[in-house]
């Protein structure tokens, strides 16, 4: 009888400090963010392989957004009242090759070469916390929604011969043996939650989440730290898919600030068609590796309005017979307009 007389005070305790904790939701943001970012393996390894390339321009809104957003944003299933919303477009280009780009036959133990033109629209919520100690929560939901094309319509070919064209680098000779035109759709989701360790000096970001279709599918997890002189408000630098994504905007405290960052994510891939092939077409393909892993690490610049974010991203063999791991640098500009 007294154990159960004290779980109850236990518990009446534990709802009083759940209500008493204040709580606040993000200030209207009435400025949105424009970005673009460049990823690229000579930025990492030096070598032109895997993944070679990809260039990606995004904007992400303010937070003063139409009435048709919000009704839409009504119709997830993670929306609240108490969150602010965000809607997102990005486009962007990317270009996969085998180690050796030269060679005109078939690599048949090498990744194919492939293209990916794709637009994206993202609708994003964020949920901030704050209790009588200081400590910070942050929270944030994305859901994407991805169109595009894989194979010779991405164009992809024809951008990587003329880039190196331009800078006397090798001819990519084997574009003959990449992945059929296919249209592509994907759904993608991810949570994250953001907990203040020191206030505003240094944060930590858990991440769970996936994705859903003919180009990518997978579920993914991972966690984020970073230190700088007086944190933004947002989620990590601006990266693509499949790496995580941050979250393409920031709210700066003030004029001038910096960060350090590292973090891990770890997936487990169902379909990946730049290394499955063509999935209606009989195409060049190789037997994946379904657990891949990231580690990445960078600094990120903000002045006012604008900020410069760099990445170098380390990741885990893709596919059975790749010889190594790979890694590759990201450069982004993002601007509040």
């Amino acid at each position: 009888m007294k154990k159960w007389i004290v779980t109850k005070k236990l518990v009446l305790v534990t709802l009083i400090l759940i209500l008493t904790i204040p709580q606040f939701v993000l200030a209207k943001d009435s400025q949105g963010v424009w970005s673009i970012s460049f990823e690229n393996d000579l930025f990492g390894s030096g070598e032109d392989k895997h993944y070679t390339h990809g260039t990606e321009l995004s904007y992400v809104s303010d937070t003063y957004h139409p009435d048709w957003l919000l009704s839409l944003a009504k119709m997830a299933p993670f929306y609240s009242s108490q969150k602010e919303v965000r809607y997102g477009f990005s486009m962007g280009q990317a270009i996969f090759t085998p180690d050796d780009i030269t060679q005109k036959s078939l690599i048949k133990d090498d990744r194919p070469f492939a293209g990916w033109l794709y637009a994206t629209f993202s609708l994003m919520t964020d949920f901030r916390t704050l209790s009588k100690k200081g400590d910070r929560r942050n929270f944030n939901d994305t859901l994407e929604l991805t169109l595009g094309v894989v194979g010779p319509s991405s164009q992809a070919d024809n951008v990587q011969k003329w880039v190196h064209k331009h800078v006397n680098s090798d001819d990519p000779n084997g574009w003959n043996n990449q992945l059929h035109d296919e249209p592509g759709i994907n759904i993608g989701y991810m949570r994250q939650w953001q907990f203040g360790l020191v206030p505003h000096h240094m944060d930590i970001t858990t991440r769970v989440g996936g994705m859903l279709g003919n180009i990518f599918t997978h579920a993914e997890t991972g966690v984020l730290l970073r230190i700088g002189n007086r944190l933004s408000q947002d989620f990590g630098p601006p990266l693509m898919r499949p790496s995580n994504i941050g979250s393409k905007y920031f709210q700066p405290r003030s004029g001038f600030e910096w960060f350090l960052f590292t973090g891990v994510n770890g997936r487990y891939v169902a379909r990946n068609i730049f290394l499955d092939g063509n999935t209606w077409k009989n195409s060049h393909s190789v037997d994946k590796e379904p657990w891949v892993g990231d580690i990445q690490a960078g600094l990120v610049i903000n002045f006012n309005r604008v900020q410069i974010s760099l990445t170098h991203i380390f990741r885990s063999k893709e596919f059975k017979k790749q010889i190594s791991n790979d890694e590759f640098g990201a450069l982004s500009f993002s601007y509040r307009f």
